[in-house]
């Protein structure tokens, strides 16, 4: 079983790159019934903005020791993924 973390990118529905999106992920499911899809859509998750301030405290910290921080919520994410499709216009 792999897990697939699926970013969107694409700001409506009705965009032709996120129906061919669609279409993929539906497929890929059909054909990888294990695997775990996570879908993250820029527009609608309510995503952490990090600013300046937010970077160089995040940066001035050691993953390994502190990687329970929610700052590294999305780190971890990435890392738990065997794959990522990014879609975006």
């Amino acid at each position: 079983m792999s897990k697939v973390l699926f970013i969107n990118a694409c700001n409506t529905a009705e965009s032709l790159t996120h129906q061919i999106a669609s279409v993929f992920i539906d497929e890929y499911s059909k054909k990888h019934v294990d695997d775990e899809i996570i879908t993250r859509n820029l527009y609608e998750d309510d995503i952490k903005f990090l600013g300046v301030k937010e970077i160089k405290e995040r940066d001035q910290k050691d993953y390994k020791e502190c990687k329970d921080d929610s700052v590294f919520d999305d780190v971890r994410e990435f890392l738990e993924c065997d794959k990522i499709v990014i879609v975006a216009p």
